[in-house]
């Protein structure tokens, strides 16, 4: 029993360093999407104000998280953001669920090998897995609870229990109704392992997983149609198929077209490298088992992914790997028991690997996409990584936040960007978006791109800017804070720049020679004006700006810089000189054209914006 303490070791340092990175993704204000927020505010008015799941970001479609996604085990969880209303309370408690299979896979294999080295390997390649590391870093979703309920799933099955099973597969359809997918893949193995199954038992096994997935599904079904919308219907738009439709019809009909292969083909490069990276190492040492053991629970899952164009579903850096993990985890014990004869070192380093270059708590996917644009961290997980980041502005820009937070009074209503709700989802009248009025708007301006869909959220806030002025109550290192009918002087206003960078921008019919990432050469003999570059899509607080070009010329004709919102269309400023003006309205997505005329060279460093006056 004393090496059990082993693992729990192993744990301990895993919730320590996970753990640290989630809260200070929250405590930072990077959270990436809408969903720590959904879950903090709709377990906590389920516990304070008796609103079953309440919730804003999806209020178009319902009010209830339920008629979005079917997860009544949320219900065993209400307590705990009763008592502890934080988000970083939802973010300790996945760390920690996330942390525990380490244990049982340690266990499991020291009781089948006697080898506490062949354990603590099974154990820290779980530990050190990039694809666990990205479900523990973005934001919170109960696909974070299947790991554990999965692997027990799979060993259960292989021991031919079938009542454990089905147990276990109720509870993890209690956790999200994409559970349909493990369930199928059950199905499928009984199927493909019918040879070592007694015939009674195989058609016991395959009618009670059959009657689950129908009857779990069904309530799943009901459920979201009730508080919600039906989820799949002919008529309903869909987003994980783009190459077979925009409707669940159309995407039917196509199965059995030829865009079948369009679908496949498309990010087929990255939907391998997803599912090698997944599976890695072991298809490298025993493929017989990956293929019996592991492939029929994931093949209806790695279907799904293959047909989808949809790249949350088949790249790292999001949830979904909850979906699968468990399951590779229980076939890792029993590969890494082949190892008792073999030199572990090899092993160790191998393991070491993928969490080098891939995990983002490590610095190395950073660096290879800032020097060698190689988009390694294109995940919602790799949004915020306190090593890679100037941290002095990132806590000038969190403190920034704070003060506006703390002038906003505890009941009013806010509507604001989806990194800084987590942070006031307590409130029930928090909203990301789909408010008609609202008493304060406040604005991270990181967070209003077009990576991060808030286009419309900008429309919404033009808007409501139309119908109730809103005075500038803070305007501070990119943070905007609105107050409706404020009239008087903003209480904290600190001047705001910007630099565009050449590695920022995009380039047209020129091809430019990239010294570095903030320097570039551009040659060119044109007779009429041509456009070189443009982008970056910026967003920025509204304002009079003074833009200052920081080039090197060379050449005889022009250079002519356009800046166009990228929103309306609107050409907001033309200039030929390399320092001008120009005043950004509140709906904004900035893109700066620059356009070439003559014969020579140009060489560009940066582009300055700068706020003169709000």
């Amino acid at each position: 029993m004393l090496f059990f303490k082993r693992p729990i070791i192993y744990i301990c340092v895993y919730i320590f360093v996970l753990g640290t990175f989630a809260i200070m993704r929250h405590i930072f204000f990077h959270s990436y999407a809408f969903d720590l927020g959904i879950f903090v505010q709709a377990l906590y008015t389920t516990w304070s104000n008796q609103k079953l799941f309440f919730e804003t970001p999806d209020n178009v479609i319902s009010e209830s998280y339920f008629g979005i996604h079917f997860s009544p085990i949320l219900f065993l969880m209400v307590p705990l953001i009763g008592l502890l209303p934080f988000a970083e309370t939802l973010l300790i408690f996945q760390t920690i669920i996330l942390a525990l299979p380490a244990y049982f896979i340690y266990k499991d294999v020291y009781s089948k090998t006697q080898q506490e080295k062949l354990a603590s390997l099974a154990s820290i390649w779980y530990l050190l897995n990039p694809v666990l590391h990205c479900i523990n870093l973005y934001d919170f979703h109960t696909q974070s609870l299947m790991i554990l309920p999965s692997y027990f799933l799979l060993k259960s099955l292989k021991n031919h229990d079938i009542k454990k099973s089905a147990i276990l597969l109720i509870l993890l359809f209690t956790m999200t109704e994409q559970t349909l997918f493990i369930a199928l893949g059950c199905i499928t193995y009984l199927l493909l392992t019918r040879s070592h199954w007694k015939k009674e038992m195989l058609v016991r096994g395959l009618i009670v997983f059959m009657s689950i997935t129908i009857l779990m599904t069904s309530i799943a079904f009901i459920t979201i149609s009730t508080f919600g919308k039906p989820p799949i219907s002919p008529e309903n738009p869909v987003k994980f198929f783009p190459q077979l439709g925009n409707t669940w019809a159309e995407v039917i009909y196509n199965i059995f077209s030829f865009k079948i292969v369009d679908a496949i083909v498309n990010d087929l490069i990255l939907k391998v490298f997803y599912w090698l990276i997944i599976l890695f190492p072991f298809y490298l040492y025993n493929r017989r088992i990956v293929l019996k053991e592991t492939i029929p629970f994931l093949l209806p899952w790695m279907i799904f992914t293959f047909l989808s164009g949809y790249r949350p579903l088949y790249t790292l850096g999001w949830q979904f790997g909850g979906l699968i993990l468990g399951f590779v985890t229980a076939t890792a014990q029993e590969i890494i028991k082949g190892y008792i004869k073999t030199k572990l070192r090899s092993y160790i380093i191998i393991i070491f690997i993928p969490a080098i270059l891939l995990s983002p708590i490590s610095i190395i996917p950073y660096f290879l996409a800032r020097n060698l644009n190689i988009p390694m961290e294109s995940g919602a997980a790799y949004s915020f990584n306190p090593f890679s980041v100037d941290i002095s502005n990132e806590l000038e820009i969190a403190s920034t936040i704070r003060i506006a937070l703390s002038l906003i009074p505890r009941d009013a209503s806010i509507l604001c960007t989806s990194n800084i709700f987590p942070h006031v989802a307590t409130r029930l009248n928090a909203y990301v978006g789909n408010v008609r009025e609202v008493e304060y708007i406040l604005l991270d301006y990181r967070y209003v791109s077009l990576e991060h869909f808030n286009q419309r959220l900008m429309q919404l806030v033009s808007i409501l800017n139309e119908s109730c002025k809103y005075g500038v109550l803070l305007h501070a290192n990119g943070i905007l804070l609105l107050k409706a009918n404020y009239t008087s002087r903003p209480q904290l206003l600190k001047p705001y720049k910007v630099y565009v960078y050449p590695n920022m921008l995009s380039w047209s019919e020129i091809t430019p020679s990239f010294y570095n990432v903030r320097c570039v050469k551009i040659k060119f003999a044109t007779d009429e004006e041509k456009l070189i570059w443009f982008g970056p899509y910026l967003t920025i607080p509204p304002g009079l700006y003074k833009v200052k070009l920081n080039v090197l010329r060379n050449f005889e004709g022009k250079l002519t810089i356009k800046v166009v919102n990228y929103v309306s269309g609107e050409i907001l400023a033309v200039s030929n000189e390399d320092t001008f003006q120009l005043r950004i309205p509140i709906d904004n997505i900035i893109e700066l054209k620059g356009y070439c005329k003559g014969v020579g060279e140009l060489t560009l460093y940066s582009i300055e914006v700068e706020l003169v006056n709000i």
